[in-house]
């Protein structure tokens, strides 16, 4: 496999998403038309006609640098008036490009607006989502009123039993990328005027108890008064810190309600920095995952006062997410699917046991520094025993839109 220059491929991937043309996306039937994922170079462009654009040689390309364990620092002045050096940027000091993911599954040249491929939907500027979102954003896969009186029993039922043992619920949804940028998506793609996430929401607010947090809102409202600022990854489906942060500062807004000595930082305690991304599941799918460049931020609290690592059950490397690079032993790490947290800096803060899955890592840093303890574990089931071990004050449950069925395909309680 040719040796792929980076950044050549990156710019030459957005020219060709700004010369594709008019596009059409859905079937004779009215759904979204999907891509064979099994096959190597299956691929379906939605498009009416798209740019002709000569295929990159193997004459055009170059071997990426090899570089040696690059660490570049900023000197920053803590809260106590010390000066920490913190790492604003770590390079690989290898790449593999023999590697799967960079083995390209389709031609470059196809990689524009319209196409389904490898589970992958490319929309506009460059945007890349899973195809598993599509049929949410279109709302053509709404729940029956069965499946909704199925997941108010559920939630209720967790409720119940949390309330029974002296702990307050509370479940939210992670939403899907296009559901708070459906400008990514063609024009042609038609959001639904209802969806599941909406259907799910309001059902439990009608029939329920249930404590929900809808971060939707919040999230519209901060992409709308900082458009240059993304709040999700472009080539990958998870929210960044960015997004994340105004998800963590909703659920405290929610939590504090009902715990005042919860802790709610502002933005203004963090140094935030940006550095390629690990982030970019997209472009791995697609063969593409060290061809392109997805800077995302990162931050750091300021004065240092932040929880502890307790316990852990990862191996590996660190990922994106090393929380204040000053203290990496306390970081998080992506392989790392159950993890506990102290904090003595918010020690009169209520505990927390929250259920999550890969969208809490970009909250993770925030969260941590809140409660007097945190035990996060990534599952889709209800582990009481677990959750009656840890003692905590709040469980909060929280799934993905576009993976809800494996959430309310659960027991009740386990």
């Amino acid at each position: 496999m040719p040796k792929i220059n980076p950044k050549r491929m990156l710019s030459a991937l957005l020219s060709l998403l700004l010369l594709a043309s008019a596009v059409s996306c859905t079937a004779d039937d009215g759904q979204a038309r999907t891509g064979d994922s099994a096959g190597t170079t299956d691929t379906q462009t939605i498009t009416e006609t798209a740019a002709e654009t000569e295929p990159v040689t193997d004459t055009e390309t170059e071997a990426p640098a090899v570089t040696e364990g690059v660490s570049v620092t900023e000197d920053i002045h803590a809260g106590d008036g010390s000066v920490t050096p913190i790492p604003i940027r770590r390079t690989d000091d290898w790449v593999d490009w023999d590697a799967d993911y960079n083995n390209p599954k389709v031609k470059f040249t196809e990689i524009v607006e319209g196409l389904i491929a490898r589970d992958v939907y490319v929309g506009k500027d460059g945007w890349l989502f899973y195809t598993d979102s599509i049929d949410n954003y279109l709302g053509t896969d709404l729940y029956a009123d069965t499946m909704l009186r199925r997941i108010a029993k559920q939630m209720q039922g967790r409720a119940d039993w949390c309330e029974e043992n002296g702990i307050t619920f509370y479940f939210m949804i992670a939403p899907n990328k296009n559901t708070i940028y459906p400008e990514k998506m063609m024009s042609s793609m038609k959001e639904g005027e209802q969806k599941r996430i909406d259907q799910v929401y309001d059902y439990l607010r009608e029939n329920t108890t249930v404590k929900c947090i809808d971060v939707r809102d919040a999230l519209i409202a901060e992409k709308n008064a900082n458009p240059t600022v993304d709040l999700y990854y472009p080539l990958d489906t998870h929210w960044n810190n960015h997004g994340g942060f105004i998800a963590y500062q909703t659920i405290m807004d929610t939590i504090k309600q009902d715990f005042p000595n919860a802790i709610k930082h502002e933005k203004d305690e963090y140094q935030i920095d940006y550095f390629d991304a690990h982030f970019k599941d997209c472009a791995y799918y697609l063969g593409y995952y060290d061809t392109l460049e997805n800077s995302g931020p990162v931050y750091t609290k300021l004065d240092g006062k932040i929880g502890q690592v307790a316990w852990h059950d990862w191996s590996g490397e660190f990922g994106q997410f090393v929380h204040a690079y000053v203290d990496p032993e306390n970081g998080y790490q992506e392989s790392c699917f159950n993890m506990g947290y102290t904090n003595e800096y918010a020690a009169d803060a209520p505990s927390l046991y929250i259920i999550r899955d890969s969208f809490f890592m970009a909250m993770s840093t925030f969260i941590r520094d809140s409660f007097s303890k945190v035990t996060s574990t990534w599952r889709t089931d209800f582990p009481t025993k677990d959750i009656l071990k840890e003692k905590p004050d709040i469980v909060i449950y929280e799934c993905i839109e576009a993976m809800m069925d494996s959430t309310f395909g659960q027991k009740t309680l386990n």
